[in-house]
């Protein structure tokens, strides 16, 4: 199934002009537990600021560490200045709990200030 769901995401994303609540509604990505499938969803609902996944999001970044999921969602939230501020609001509480080679890779996205 999760192959199916990313082909299924990978294709839609590249069409969207943004995110269609309907879509949300009738499938609840944001509610998978599968971190390949939610990482790819949640990076479209970043691109198509669906607001819907904002809470998803937060808490996938609060409680996952693996570089591999973190650092696209980073790149992509860092695209715009409100979402920039939302991106370090949440790192810093969210810093902590990563792993010191993912805070690196964070940290220079971010472009945190080290001191």
């Amino acid at each position: 199934m999760t192959q199916q769901w990313l082909h299924f995401l990978e294709g839609a994303a590249e069409s969207l002009d943004r995110v269609d609540g309907e879509v949300g509604r009738r499938v609840p990505l944001h509610e998978d537990r599968n971190n390949e499938v939610l990482d790819l969803w949640l990076r479209i609902a970043i691109t198509h600021r669906y607001s819907a996944a904002d809470a998803r999001l937060e808490e996938f970044l609060m409680t996952v560490g693996r570089r591999k999921y973190l650092e696209p969602l980073y790149k992509e939230l860092v695209k715009s200045d409100r979402r920039q501020a939302r991106a370090n609001a949440i790192y810093v509480k969210a810093r902590p709990r990563y792993h010191a080679v993912t805070t690196a890779v964070i940290d220079e996205i971010l472009a945190v200030k080290k001191g």
